[in-house]
């Protein structure tokens, strides 16, 4: 009857009808169950679960698969999950099993376990167009696009016909490793099979919001919205009309979410961002706080809670919100590197974050993201050898990483191996053929090899495939101008005006030239008009510098103290400040600065390092605690270490002091200073030949060392 098409209802009678005669036929019950699935007729399964359960012997394999299937279905995850792990324990090579855990594992977000599973299941699994489809959004969702198209390909090859899933699982892939075209003729086969599919039809409205079809898109997302019991095309909307700035627009659409999904975060999290805009930030605090209520494992507004923790000066409130997310959700790999990323921000010491990372890749060996994370915090540390072999491990785990091979060159690069590191990028650029991401890598290491003509070509060519990508305009504009090429660089700042009129860039990069130039009331006018477009802290600060290099400085106060009013607590302006003051040698007010930096950013290590240099030039208490932390913070920061050394000596510490020299000497070794001070710590321990050493090689850089009058009284003392 099923073969031929028959009703439903009709297969169901004729099943019960067998049931009737024999009872306990596990292929009758199982039938049932199956077609009541289908219909999602839940409490029916439930029912015939029972029957079934009282005619089957005690702890029935078939039972317990279809009590975890019926868990999942009603979204049961916790239960769905504790009886997969009962059936796995019972046939952990059950291809059934396996692929109904990998399922569970999806759900709950485990996807490097459901990768697990799913490997397992698939070599004698009766399913395996599913399997392959889940293992690839698994993979997708793990980030690594690469390894879910090499899933899927088989099934694209088939000469079978293959379900929509599979055309769209494809185009999800394509589109992470951004090859738009091929994802759109993915998604418009799988709408061809399935015009129900609003999923695809959501991606290729999304694509044509890309390609700027913005009437067109909207319509079709409000048509899906309208007929679809899902959610993401009102997301897209909303999004759309917030980048717009249609903000009334994009709270329309936000409490038909909330009518859609009561009791779930997105739509208070989507108001939030929408009320930031409107500047009412005591409203969006609220509904990002009613968003992680709803969703304690809702990792966005947690990360916007913690954005505007940092903002209060709130660094220890800002990690627990990730910790809050972590105890949610203690298979997020994320959610665990935004808490380390967060403890890094709080001041946890270089070590101690080494060794979470370490911890984070042991528990998620099959996640390539922690490794990454390691490479670049030993770079960061300036452990360069470590950052190679660690990313050769990733590497040997991960071969396809697009991610890695770009961490591997930027370690070669850190070594001075530029070949190996061309060859990286190269592997990369294989590995991201439609990305331009590769070819900015490319551009640094030309940089690197002071090839400068090659490398600002190469940035042409990243424009002529991406005209808007902001990274690439600002390196062009900076080495036309270090080239003495300011008069191209200003025409360039002129055509990136007349393209994106509404962005700030092609402003602030005028403004960046015509400082460079001296001619400030020009770069005034230009970053005035910046600053309008886009309230930046980094214009704010270019401004300022420019007003009072014109001479206006009751401009630049007045400029301070509007920032201010509306950014009190704002570490980037005041660190800037600081800086200012202890230029002109306004030692007092350079400290009240630093001050404030550290008390609202306490991983800031320069500021750190500022503070103890002034605290002990004045006398103060605190210089020791203060250098401490700079040197936890950077311990391979060679400035930070020639102050712990001078700090130290000052307190009497002079073998401490002389260690730290000869340390800060060996991390910056074209440094004159820190040599000079090196010199001057042999002298007072009395060791006088190393200490003439150290001198006559001060001396023999001539006048290029301002110091030499000093060099030369050291010398004719010894």
């Amino acid at each position: 009857m099923q073969a031929t098409g028959a009703d439903p209802a009709e297969v169901i009678t004729a099943y019960r009808e067998a049931l009737k005669i024999e009872k306990d036929n596990v292929q009758a019950h199982v039938g049932v169950i199956n077609l009541l699935l289908r219909q999602r007729d839940l409490d029916g399964v439930a029912q015939q679960l029972a029957v079934m359960e009282k005619v089957q012997p005690a702890g029935s394999l078939q039972v317990r698969y279809y009590k975890t299937l019926l868990a999942f279905e009603q979204r049961d995850l916790k239960a769905a999950f504790e009886q997969s792990q009962q059936l796995l324990k019972a046939a952990p090579a059950n291809a059934r099993f396996l692929h109904l855990a990998g399922m569970i594992e999806y759900e709950r977000g485990g996807y490097l376990q459901a990768i697990a599973h799913l490997g397992k299941a698939l070599p004698t699994s009766p399913s395996p167009v599913a399997v392959r489809v889940l293992m690839a959004r698994s993979q997708l969702r793990a980030g690594d696009a690469h390894k879910a198209l090499s899933f899927v390909q088989p099934l694209l090859d088939s000469s079978n016909a293959m379900p929509a899933d599979v055309y769209a699982v494809a185009a999800d892939a394509y589109v992470q490793v951004k090859d738009g075209e091929a994802a759109k003729r993915m998604y418009a086969k799988a709408i061809k099979l399935n015009p129900t599919d609003t999923r695809s039809r959501t991606a290729m409205a999304l694509a044509d919001l890309g390609e700027g079809r913005n009437e067109q898109a909207m319509a079709e997302l409000k048509s899906i919205a309208s007929a679809d019991a899902g959610f993401q095309a009102e997301v897209i909307m909303a999004m759309a009309h917030l980048r717009a700035k249609r903000l009334d627009e994009a709270s329309s659409v936000v409490a038909g979410l909330e009518t859609k999904l009561p009791g779930k975060p997105v739509a208070p999290f989507l108001q939030a961002r929408i009320e930031e805009l409107r500047g009412q930030r005591d409203k969006a605090r609220a509904l990002y706080e009613e968003a992680a209520r709803r969703g304690p494992w809702y990792l966005p507004a947690a990360a916007a809670l913690a954005s505007m923790d940092y903002e209060d000066g709130k660094v220890a409130a800002a990690a627990s919100r990730y910790e809050k997310v972590v105890a949610a959700d203690p298979q997020s790999v994320e959610a665990l590197l935004s808490l380390i990323s967060a403890r890094a921000r709080a001041g946890a010491k270089a070590d101690d974050l080494r060794a979470q990372i370490e911890a984070a890749i042991k528990r998620f060996p099959d996640a390539e993201v922690p490794r990454v994370m390691l490479v670049t915090h030993l770079l960061e540390v300036g452990d360069a050898k470590g950052a190679l072999l660690s990313v050769a491990e990733g590497i040997t785990r991960f071969p396809e990483s697009a991610r890695l091979h770009e961490a591997q060159g930027v370690a070669e690069m850190a070594t001075g191996n530029f070949n190996q590191a061309a060859q990286s990028f190269s592997k990369m650029a294989t590995l991201q053929p439609n990305d331009v991401k590769p070819l900015m890598r490319m551009q640094e290491l030309q940089e690197a090899r002071k090839d400068i003509p090659a490398a600002i070509s190469q940035l042409r060519k990243v424009l002529v495939i991406k005209p808007d990508y902001s990274p690439a305009q600002v390196r062009l504009v900076t080495l036309l101008s270090r080239t003495g090429k300011t008069d191209e660089a200003l025409a360039y700042a002129k055509t990136v005006q007349t393209q994106s009129p509404a962005e700030a860039n092609g402003w602030t990069f005028e403004g960046d030239l015509q400082a460079s130039l001296g001619k400030w009331p020009a770069a005034v006018a230009a970053l005035r008009i910046s600053l309008a477009k886009l309230p930046d802290d980094g214009t704010a600060i270019k401004l300022h510098r420019a007003l009072v290099a014109a001479g206006r400085q009751a401009e630049a106060d007045k400029l301070e103290a509007e920032w201010l009013a509306q950014r009190a607590d704002n570490a980037r302006f005041i660190f800037y400040l600081g800086d200012q003051a202890m230029g002109r040698s306004d030692f007092v007010n350079a400290e009240q600065r630093y001050r404030k930096v550290v008390a609202l950013d306490p991983a800031n290590a320069v500021a750190l390092n500022n503070l103890a240099w002034l605290l002990q030039r004045a006398g103060k208490p605190g210089a020791l605690e203060m250098i401490g932390r700079a040197m936890d913070l950077a311990p391979n920061t060679a400035a930070v270490v020639d102050t712990a050394a001078e700090i130290h000596s000052a307190a009497g510490q002079l073998d401490k002091a002389l260690a730290l020299q000869k340390r800060a000497v060996e991390l910056d070794p074209q440094q004159p200073m820190h040599r000079l001070h090196l010199a001057q710590y042999l002298i007072k321990s009395s060791q006088k030949t190393e200490a003439r050493a150290e001198l006559q090689r001060l001396a023999s850089l001539g006048t290029s060392f301002a110091r030499q009058e000093e060099v030369q009284k050291l010398l004719s003392a010894l």
